[in-house]
């Protein structure tokens, strides 16, 4: 029988994509604000479970995932958003 009270965190390799862990993660590398979720099956293709309806481990694998994540999408931008004085609608352009 499964404890509901224990996480599942993978150290080595990749959690399941759309498992707590890899959403987690995934919000914290593209700038999410952390708010916990997963997906049943894969991520976008099967039913998208909010924390009211997780485990306490499950809240705490997406916590790991967040918390641990140590890059972030590079998007391609240097001065975002852009300062006001730049931005060719203000007042002070």
């Amino acid at each position: 029988m499964t404890n509901l009270s224990t996480p599942n965190i993978v150290i080595a390799g990749l959690p399941r994509h759309g498992s707590p862990q890899d959403r987690g993660s995934a919000d914290a590398y593209y700038g999410r604000p952390c708010k916990p979720h997963y997906f049943v099956g894969d991520t976008y293709k099967s039913p998208r479970i909010e924390e009211p309806f997780m485990t306490i481990a499950q809240i705490k694998e997406y916590l790991y995932g967040y918390e641990n994540e140590d890059d972030s999408k590079d998007w391609g931008v240097s001065d975002w958003p852009p300062h006001a004085e730049n931005h060719p609608h203000s007042e002070e352009a």
